[in-house]
């Protein structure tokens, strides 16, 4: 399953490049999991309700990543471990890179720094 950054989505909602096609076509296959604290800020630099409601469509029939009790804490944990702030790795960037590894998710994602934090066979392009 394929974890899609929100650099990536918004591509996909801008409809550049062949972000569009190659999404649709995971989506098809029913190979994209959806992870809230990204839908979290795809939704809160929406600019319009209608953009607001694709956001929240696709929030509710995508698969979820679990997102449960201690995942903040847990996240921050290894980002202090691994030095992510001194590598400009914010807590979001964390949780996605925490959240790629506990679920062996592949992290597709246009962030060269989170993705310089990840083994090959944990990210997708």
């Amino acid at each position: 399953m394929i974890l899609i950054d929100t650099s990536v989505w918004i591509e996909f909602f801008r409809r550049n490049g062949d972000y569009p096609a190659r999404i649709s076509s995971l989506l098809e296959i029913q190979q994209v999991v959806a992870f809230e604290p990204v839908f979290a800020e795809l939704l809160y630099g929406a600019r319009s309700r209608k953009d607001r409601d694709i956001i929240t469509s696709f929030w509710e029939l995508l698969p979820r990543v679990d997102f449960g009790s201690g995942s903040l804490m847990k996240a921050a944990e290894m980002a202090g471990r691994e030095e992510f702030l001194q590598s400009a790795i914010g807590l979001v960037d964390a949780l996605i890179i925490q959240a790629t590894l506990d679920g062996n998710y592949r992290l597709w994602t246009l962030d060269k720094r989170v993705a310089g934090r990840l083994q090959q066979k944990n990210l997708y392009s």
